[in-house]
């Protein structure tokens, strides 16, 4: 049920509440949805869960032999405390990237999802190893005390604009339309939005493949780059919505500029 009908306020509560918000075990509510959600034991608030950087290290591993995950500009992290971090959503192949960027810079955000994914076999687990934040999108206002917990731990939310899969097959720098939820996030909560932009996973994991395309013979090139500032937002949301989707666009045309010159450096050599 959506939030605004019967049970649906306890229900998206109760899944917030256990998936990240204490430290303590949450026992109140776990009946057979929390049961089925695996959502009952509850995340602690520390930035990067073993379980989360145990994920980040199997992945890096895995990935290695097939594609080369490169990453710039990327030194905001360190300079900022906390911070809602946005990027453009391009593949299913967004997420083992973004695990071994975050590995690498060594700082793990916490993700929201809309909630129904937490009920699906293996990506429900992977959100829960994640520490991700169920997100319904019928009345997100239920979840902004559990975002602002998070951010006022110093953990960072990526939120992915676009809310799906986005952008033109064989256009690098296309984008669904950018949803106002960051900016809202960040104004309420008094953070800062980083943008972050990317090239090169739709071409691993094309969405309208089943599984991605990893040949160690052909090992592909994914970029990721960092916005060399943040963005403090006011009270117009969707002015600054438009704001950040023109970091995002910025970061992924450098990450282009910077695909294209690596890959002229391997063909010089």
């Amino acid at each position: 049920p959506g939030a605004d009908e019967p049970g649906g306020e306890e229900r998206v509560a109760a899944l917030s509440s256990r998936a990240h918000l204490d430290e303590r075990p949450h026992r109140e509510g776990s009946g057979p949805l929390g049961k089925r959600l695996g959502l009952e034991r509850g995340v602690s608030l520390e930035e990067g869960p073993r379980l989360y950087r145990w994920l980040a290290v199997v992945v890096s591993v895995l990935v290695w032999p097939f594609v080369a995950i490169e990453s710039r500009r990327l030194e905001v992290a360190h300079r900022i405390r906390t911070g809602v971090v946005v990027t453009n959503h391009r593949s299913f192949f967004d997420v083992p990237m973004a695990l071994v960027v975050f590995r690498r810079i060594r700082r793990y955000p916490r993700v929201m999802v809309a909630a129904h994914w937490f009920e699906r076999p293996g990506t429900g687990q992977l959100l829960r190893l994640a520490g991700a934040i169920p997100l319904d999108r019928t009345n997100p206002a239920v979840h902004l005390e559990a975002a602002r917990r998070v951010l006022g731990a110093g953990v960072p939310i990526l939120v992915l604009p676009e809310g799906r899969l986005a952008g033109e097959p064989g256009r690098p720098t296309s984008t669904g339309e950018f949803k106002t939820g960051a900016a809202r996030l960040a104004a309420d909560c008094g953070v800062p939005v980083w943008a972050l932009g990317h090239v090169g996973t739709d071409e691993v994991w094309p969405r309208d493949r089943a599984l991605p395309r990893l040949n160690p013979l052909r090992r592909r090139r994914v970029v990721l780059v960092g916005s060399d500032r943040v963005r403090e937002v006011d009270g117009d949301v969707r002015a600054a919505t438009l704001e950040i989707h023109g970091d995002v666009v910025a970061a992924i045309e450098h990450a282009v500029e910077t695909r294209n010159e690596l890959a002229a450096l391997s063909r010089a050599r």
